[in-house]
């Protein structure tokens, strides 16, 4: 197909990564759609596990999850105060 443009799709969403230090393994959450390249990546050094890629993964991804999660119910809170019933808007 020549002159088709191809759309390529990134995923915006937190990954989780495994960073090996040494012979340990140091979860890390990269973060796509933020600006400054210094806080796409967030470290957690003392949560490094030895020997063990899936144990810092699946360290990350709870990280993921419970943040969501209470994102989730900061954004349900204030639909609940900000409605007339409960006195939000006047």
């Amino acid at each position: 197909m020549h002159g088709a443009e191809s759309t390529l799709t990134m995923n915006v969403a937190p990954t989780a990564i495994a960073r090996s230090v040494g012979h340990w393994f140091m979860p890390v959450i990269y973060y796509p759609n933020r600006a400054d390249p210094s806080t796409r990546f967030r470290r957690f050094p003392r949560k490094t596990k030895p020997s063990s890629v899936d144990a810092a993964l699946r360290y990350a991804r709870c990280v993921i999850h419970y943040r969501t999660v209470r994102e989730n119910e900061k954004r349900r809170h204030l639909a609940v105060i900000s409605h007339p019933r409960f006195g939000g808007a006047r």
